[in-house]
């Protein structure tokens, strides 16, 4: 089937938009490409009609779970009368056995799934995700990098998987990948370049006109006190009374962060809700559900909401505090009117938010202790070199910097990972007795220990067992404990460690520069659109 024909079959669509055309055409020519197109535009529809034109599966990388469920449901309602299916793999397929067995199922040839929706940290940190996809890896004819721009503005910091994706392809392809498609509506030049080199792309396609012309810019007049913004604030939420409307407060907590604000203007009669990370799932979900059928009108947010998520008639998009960044502004100001009509926002800033905004910076950043520290943890009492260690999510913090720590060790050659499995076989129970299986669970109840009496590769037990629970000679019957295992290939020096934390000062030197543009252009009163052009590159 043509594209043309699946276009209109699947979607009842006519005629393709903007730079839809070419990107499919890059695809099915098997080129990597990274297409920049405005939000409202149909990204999504570019690699949705190659994976149906080429008949092979999308595995789609996307940072957000209510962002992968909504696209996952969405392609449901369409693809269910051609009896095709897509899925969506996090922590809402249950547990981990619900997870192992969720995975096992839905891969079941001829009816493998169409399309797969996971996060980088499931690609990183799942051993029985991997083996599944490289099992089926000749099934699948495409690699989306949804929201490409968090390669290069979450990679360096909270989200160091993003950073991982081009070895864990190579692990999982080969020499032998699929083409592979990176989206994203905003990125700046030197941002666009890292994407490039990441993801080794031959084909950049860029939409003629990026700026949302429909959305009108407003940068109010810097005020004293928060207080005066909240005065602000109240005029323009009474303007957009029954309209949709985001409140990006950047924060959980404090007055002005997302439960505070969401409660006070809920006592005031205002229908809203709040959104950041410390919220169930199923909160999440609740809150995306009611805005988007409008029980809800307002949200309060951190800058996680709204990514890519298809609600049309946003019409209002409020910035309380400084955004960190022109990218981060003009991302979140293009959540709305996705429609096309008319839509509004406006930037309220007192002058303490600058200063704000750069300790948050600052006391995120990773410091030459905190690399000592977790690198003393990791080395291992006897010292020897190579020594095998394991890593899971309870050896780290909420912060994620041990990870970031970890992930940086990686690509400096310190630490190399060996395989991601599971701590030991006293989750499994036998469905028949199976000569492999007792072979192993004779030996020990963990992993490194058979390894170490039997002088077989980690990694190689770890397929063994996944393997009989692919083919269902083995069950989980307790929930297992996943663990990156690692191999210390050389010592680091103080020098090294030195060297490594110079890298972390750059990225927050990186961040607090674009920090002070932004504050720059508002403390100039320039004109924000032609800042926007300049700063991301932008044709029109």
């Amino acid at each position: 089937m043509t594209k043309e024909k699946i276009l209109l079959d699947y979607f009842g669509i006519k005629e393709f938009r903007d730079k839809q055309q070419e990107t499919i055409e890059s695809l099915l020519n098997g080129k990597n490409t990274l297409c920049l197109m405005p939000t409202g535009m149909g990204k999504s529809l570019t690699y949705q009609v190659t994976a149906l034109t080429n008949g092979k599966m999308a595995l789609v990388i996307s940072p957000l779970l209510a962002l992968m469920e909504q696209q996952s449901d969405n392609l449901n309602s369409i693809l269910e009368k051609h009896n095709k299916k897509a899925f969506s793999f996090n922590s809402n397929s249950g547990n981990s056995i619900k997870q192992f067995n969720y995975l096992r199922d839905k891969f079941n040839p001829p009816h493998n799934p169409q399309f797969l929706f996971v996060s980088p940290e499931k690609m990183m940190l799942d051993g029985y995700a991997e083996f599944v996809l490289r099992k089926h890896k000749d099934k699948i004819g495409l690699i989306v990098i949804d929201e490409a721009h968090c390669v290069s503005q979450w990679g360096h910091s909270f989200r160091p998987a993003y950073k991982m994706l081009p070895s864990f392809f190579q692990d999982i392809f080969g020499d032998n990948k699929p083409p592979i498609l990176c989206l994203t509506a905003t990125v700046n030049p030197i941002d666009k370049n890292e994407i490039v080199t990441d993801f080794n792309i031959d084909n950049v396609i860029e939409s003629d006109s990026l700026l949302r012309h429909n959305i009108e810019l407003n940068i109010e007049e810097e005020v004293v006190k928060n207080d005066d913004k909240k005065i602000k604030l109240d005029e323009i939420l009474e303007k957009f009374k029954n309209e949709k409307v985001i409140v990006y407060t950047h924060i959980k907590k404090r007055e002005y962060g997302t439960r505070e604000m969401s409660d006070y203007y809920k006592a005031k009669g205002y229908k809203c809700a709040p959104f950041d990370a410390d919220l169930k799932v199923s909160d999440k979900e609740e809150v995306l559900k009611d805005f988007t059928s409008g029980k809800i009108n307002i949200v309060f947010a951190t800058n996680a909401f709204g990514m890519g998520i298809d609600i049309p008639n946003i019409r209002c998009v409020v910035h309380y505090l400084l955004p960190e960044s022109l990218e981060q502004y003009y991302q979140e100001v293009g959540r709305a009117g996705r429609d096309g009509k008319p839509s509004f926002a406006y930037l309220l800033h007192a002058e303490p938010n600058l200063r704000i905004k750069k300790d948050l910076i600052k006391k995120s950043t990773i410091k030459t202790k905190d690399i000592e520290t977790f690198w003393q943890s990791i080395e291992g009492k006897k010292k020897e070199i190579p020594y095998i260690g394991q890593i899971g999510s309870t050896d780290v913090s909420e912060d994620n910097s041990e990870l970031i720590i970890f992930f940086k060790l990686v690509e400096k050659g310190f630490v190399k990972i060996i395989t991601k499995g599971i701590q030991g076989l006293d989750c499994f129970e036998q469905n028949n007795s199976n000569a492999v299986f007792q072979s192993y669970s004779s030996k020990s109840r963990f992993m490194k220990l058979i390894s170490s009496k039997i002088g077989q590769d980690l990694k190689i037990i770890h397929e063994a067992i996944y393997s009989l629970f692919d083919t269902k000679q083995i069950e989980l019957k307790s929930t297992p404990t996943k663990l990156l295992y690692y191999k210390i290939i050389k010592k680091i020096t103080p020098e090294d460690i030195d060297l490594m934390a110079n890298e972390f000062n750059e990225i927050k030197e990186y961040k607090l520069q674009g920090l002070e543009k932004m504050y720059d252009v508002l403390q100039n009163n320039e004109n924000i659109n032609m800042v926007l052009k300049e700063h991301l590159g932008l044709k029109k």
